[in-house]
């Protein structure tokens, strides 16, 4: 997991962008270093794009989302305190362009007359995917246990889902994930505790778990 974790360089002095935490990197970045963001793109488009998908529940919308919270950083870089760790600032982003994008989609949906109802459950199915980037390899999504996973997570509560992909997936604090989604801490960690119960429920009756005792 991605803690923007600071690295040695390889001799005296040595400092190359990949030295650097990704706090360090936005900074250089404000500071007109664009490769800087490629660096921070390549650190972050697997997990990122892996949020996204599960909460779009479209490859094609996880696709516009991914682009609208990079050209969001870009355009919010000069508003980045260093003080703030950069994995939840840009997960914050990520979660906002879903709320728009999902409301975008009920607006867009509603208002046509040959569209299909909206349906809650569009935004959670799932498609066979692991945390990758906009290219994601085939082999990474043949296992069963990664299938029924999948399969499970789209059965969560979207407030569940959402804490147990920040969580476990984004590597975010509790704390953290509160402040993204303005929620009481012990709400969050009650979300995930029944997320947890639930995924087990869940992977149970796919046969790829077992109970305890």
């Amino acid at each position: 997991m991605m803690r923007g974790v600071k690295k040695r360089g390889s001799g005296p002095g040595a400092e190359s962008l990949e030295d650097l935490s990704d706090e360090e990197l936005m900074a250089r970045f404000q500071k007109g270093e664009s490769e800087a963001l490629n660096h921070i793109l390549a650190r972050y488009g697997k997990p990122l794009f892996g949020f996204l998908y599960r909460q779009t529940g479209s490859r094609e919308r996880a696709e516009d989302a991914y682009q609208e919270v990079f050209v969001k950083v870009i355009r919010a870089a000069g508003n980045y305190e260093s003080s703030s760790r950069f994995a939840a600032w840009l997960f914050t982003i990520a979660r906002n362009v879903c709320i728009d994008l999902s409301r975008r989609e009920k607006h867009r949906m509603t208002s046509s007359l040959d569209a299909a109802a909206w349906d809650d459950a569009e935004t959670t199915r799932l498609e066979l995917v692991a945390d990758q980037g906009p290219d994601p390899e085939a082999d990474l999504r043949a296992t069963e246990l990664c299938e029924a996973l999948e399969r499970a997570l789209a059965r969560l509560s979207p407030e569940q889902r959402e804490v147990f992909l920040l969580r476990e997936r984004s590597g975010l604090s509790f704390k953290e994930i509160a402040r993204i989604t303005n929620s009481p801490l012990n709400t969050v960690k009650t979300r995930m505790h029944y997320a947890l119960i639930k995924l087990r429920e869940l992977l149970v009756q796919e046969g790829v778990a077992e109970l305890d005792g």
